[in-house]
C-alpha cells in the first residue's frame, strides 16, 4: 500500500519508481528513528533528585592516591560526589574509564586524588 502511495506521487519514469520509492522509504524511517531515539535519551544525572543514592562502600583503595570506583552513570557520579564530601582533604586530580565492560565500555572508574 505504501508503495502503491508512492508510485502515485513520484513523477518517474516506471523502471526507476521502485529506487526511489525505497529511499524515500528510507529516508523516512530514518527520520521517524531519529526522533524516538533523540526524545528516548532522557539522562537523569541532569537532574540529581531522580537519583537514587548508594553509598559508596565499594570504593577501592590502590594506595597513592588511587582509588577505584566499581558504579557507572548516576552512580559513579553520586559515589564520587559522596566520597569527595566525606574527604574534604583530598583533591582529584584525574579520572579514568576501564573499559572492562562488552565492547569497551566503561563498569567503573579508576580516580585519582592527592592531598590538598
Amino acid at each position: 500500500m505504501t508503495a502503491t502511495i508512492l508510485y502515485a506521487i513520484i513523477p518517474v519514469e516506471p523502471e526507476k519508481r521502485w529506487k526511489v520509492a525505497k529511499n524515500k522509504f528510507f529516508l523516512i524511517l530514518t527520520i521517524v528513528s531519529m526522533t524516538l531515539f533523540l526524545t528516548g535519551c532522557d539522562n537523569p544525572a541532569a537532574n540529581p533528585s531522580n537519583v537514587t543514592y548508594k553509598e559508596p562502600t565499594d570504593v577501592v583503595c590502590y594506595g597513592n592516591g588511587v582509588y577505584y570506583f566499581p558504579y557507572r552513570g548516576v552512580n559513579y557520579g553520586n559515589a564520587l560526589s559522596r566520597f569527595i564530601k566525606t574527604h574534604p582533604e583530598l583533591e582529584l586530580i584525574d579520572a579514568t574509564g576501564d573499559g572492562n565492560g562488552s565492547h569497551g565500555r566503561d563498569i567503573g572508574y579508576f580516580v585519582v586524588f592527592r592531598d590538598k
